[in-house]
C-alpha cells in the first residue's frame, strides 16, 4: 500500500535537489534507480510519470515553465494517439 505522505516527501526531496543543484545529476540518479529496479516497477514508474505529464499539460504557466507545459501537451497528444492516455502503460 502506498503511503501518500512518504511519496510526497520523496518527490519534495527531488525538487529540493533541483533547487540550486544539477538537473543532469538528478536525471542520472533517477535513471540509475529506475533502470536497476524490477522491470514491472520500471513500467509502473514511467506510467506514473506519464500520468503526471497528462495532468500537467493543463497547468497554468508563464515564461518560467512554458516549455515544460508545452512538452507535457506534446506528451499528452502522443499518449492519446497511442491510446495510452486513459490507463497509462500496460502492466504485465
Amino acid at each position: 500500500m502506498t503511503n501518500t505522505s512518504a511519496v510526497k516527501d520523496a518527490v519534495k526531496v527531488i525538487i529540493d535537489e533541483l533547487n540550486g543543484g544539477n538537473r543532469h545529476e538528478v536525471a542520472g540518479a533517477i535513471l540509475e534507480a529506475v533502470s536497476t529496479s524490477h522491470r514491472t516497477l520500471q513500467q509502473d514508474f514511467w506510467s506514473s510519470i506519464l500520468s503526471a505529464q497528462l495532468r500537467y499539460a493543463d497547468n497554468a504557466h508563464d515564461l518560467r515553465n512554458e516549455a515544460a507545459v508545452q512538452l507535457a501537451q506534446a506528451v499528452r497528444d502522443l499518449a492519446r494517439e497511442r491510446n495510452l492516455d486513459m490507463y497509462g502503460l500496460p502492466r504485465y
